[in-house]
């Protein structure tokens, strides 16, 4: 059995595609990609988690048809949700908090995914979902430095090579790397102290820009969100 496992995200759509339980491809998918995956793909299902623009959503409905299948809070989930506001919760942190239980041990356990937004999404011991936090990635930090200032410059990012920046372009960057990384990491010390024995997870499309793995025990998954959204899709269609 062929499953596309299909995350929608703000700012890139990203596919997996499961064959008898593994996965044996992933890329990065164009709007134009999106609209031919039944052609490429004739005798799958497709799993859908959604965060960004409906009209993708309403197209593969309308092509796999029967086959189709879209991520929301009311499906059945690997994990008690003790969240207060379901309906608000992104289905990305829906995936990743299924991920968690799906592929980590009876411990507590956090997810980090550091992509357009930084999303901290934490499952205790038992399985029961709290949520977590979530707060502006690289690029919304240098959009938004540009955009509410009146002369900073709008820059691509480019990891800085030191802390104290010697122009302004370069000042930027380091406030932006360096303040992400700190307070990554200045989250991730508040969660051990009150659960020493949690597994992290660290996932998203600018993961690799960090190394955490010197001062944590940290296991990196870039398609870590891909595996939760396959999960769901499993456990619905049983």
């Amino acid at each position: 059995m062929v499953v596309l496992s299909v995350d929608l995200g703000n700012t890139r759509a990203k596919l997996g595609v499961y064959k008898d339980g593994f996965l044996i491809e992933t890329r990065v998918l164009t709007s134009l990609q999106l609209n031919s995956l039944r052609q490429d793909y004739p005798n799958s299902s497709v799993a859908v988690s959604n965060v960004s623009k409906n009209e993708h959503v309403d197209l593969l409905k309308k092509t796999f048809g029967d086959d189709f299948f879209e991520l929301t809070f009311s499906v059945r989930l690997p994990f008690q949700m003790s969240y207060d506001t379901p309906r608000t919760l992104g289905k990305d942190r829906i995936s990743n908090a299924a991920a968690l239980v799906s592929f980590c041990n009876n411990k507590p356990k956090l997810c980090v995914d550091i992509g357009t937004c930084i999303k901290f999404d934490f499952v205790d011991q038992n399985n029961v979902y709290y949520g977590g936090s979530i707060s502006p990635g690289l690029r919304l930090r240098l959009a938004a430095l540009n955009q509410k200032t009146a002369n900073l410059p709008d820059l691509d990012f480019v990891k800085p090579s030191s802390f104290i920046g010697n122009d302004t372009n370069q000042s930027i960057l380091s406030g932006v790397y360096f303040g992400m990384l700190n307070e990554i990491e200045g989250m991730i010390d508040l969660y051990l102290a009150k659960y020493p024995e949690m597994n992290i997870i660290i996932t998203g499309g600018d993961a690799n820009h960090f190394d955490f793995n010197q001062k944590y025990s940290i296991f990196a998954d870039e398609n870590f969100t891909l595996g939760g959204i396959y999960q769901i899709y499993l456990l619905n269609e049983k």
